[in-house]
């Protein structure tokens, strides 16, 4: 399934993933045929990233090099909003044609970060492109893209079905409400694939982390490199818990764990 997660502070927006691919064989016996390649693909003109879990490999298709493709074609657009609604009805064609033997084979989801220049700040958004019902992972809908920053940071609480996140949150009083909060020191947590893991192993590190503040001895967080050791951690958990408590043939989390960061302004930190 993947484990994909997003943390954004005013210090820039990091991301991780890890890299395992499986497949069902004809026995229902989960393969692995991918732990090495990344998931996440920078998107330079918008200072961001795309970063997938769900559908990876169908036939010949790959969603990592129609990402790469995507990330292309961003050159041609003067806004972020303008390329994430492209980048969803593209995404909707394409899925279209891939002829699904089973249509959840087509599940997939997409956190699409990037920033956007409003009012002289360089603002981070993130924009979910998927057609996932819930994170249950087990039913489908209709491809959705919505932009979750201003939404999440309101703490609206669990959105209702069909009714995403509005298209009004790209105004600038909403986008620069959450740059005054992201200066103020709140920041952003997501993640997607396997949340329950996902979430236990976050809250834990968060809770550590008080433990150290309690004693003294915590460094703090004020780098973009420990925020993208906290954005990976979680993974690195989820993944040594699959690799050495699970079942060989129920793995869905594991191999390389990639990370990726960039501050505002454009400038990456580590491989992509």
């Amino acid at each position: 399934m993947t484990v994909i997660s997003a943390f954004i502070s005013k210090l820039g927006t990091s991301i991780a993933s890890d890299s395992l691919i499986t497949e069902l064989t004809d026995d229902r016996v989960r393969k692995a045929i991918e732990d090495q390649q990344s998931k996440i693909v920078r998107i330079p003109k918008f200072h961001g990233t795309a970063s997938y879990w769900g559908l990876a490999l169908y036939g010949q298709w790959s969603t990592y090099n129609w990402l790469q493709n995507q990330a292309l074609e961003a050159e041609d657009f003067e806004t972020f909003e303008e390329f994430a609604n492209s980048f969803r009805n593209n995404l909707e064609n394409e899925l279209s044609h891939l002829n699904f033997q089973q249509p959840m084979h087509g599940g997939i989801g997409i956190h699409l970060t990037g920033y956007e220049y409003i009012n002289g700040h360089w603002i981070p958004e993130l924009f979910l492109c998927s057609n996932f019902a819930d994170t249950s992972y087990s039913r489908l809908c209709c491809l959705h893209l919505s932009r979750e920053t201003y939404h999440i940071m309101s703490n609206k609480g669990a959105r209702e079905r069909h009714r995403w996140p509005s298209k009004k949150h790209g105004k600038s009083k909403y986008r620069m409400a959450v740059f005054k909060r992201l200066q103020k020191g709140q920041y952003l947590r997501y993640n997607n694939g396997d949340p329950l893991m996902f979430n236990l192993a976050g809250n834990t590190l968060i809770d550590l982390m008080q433990v150290l503040r309690k004693r003294q001895i915590f460094k703090g967080t004020d780098k973009l490199e420990i925020q993208r050791s906290i954005t990976k951690w979680p993974i690195e958990v989820v993944s040594y818990i699959q690799e050495n408590f699970c079942k060989d043939d129920t793995k869905s989390v594991g191999g390389h764990i990639h990370s990726v960061a960039v501050t505002p302004d454009g400038r990456y930190l580590d491989e992509a």
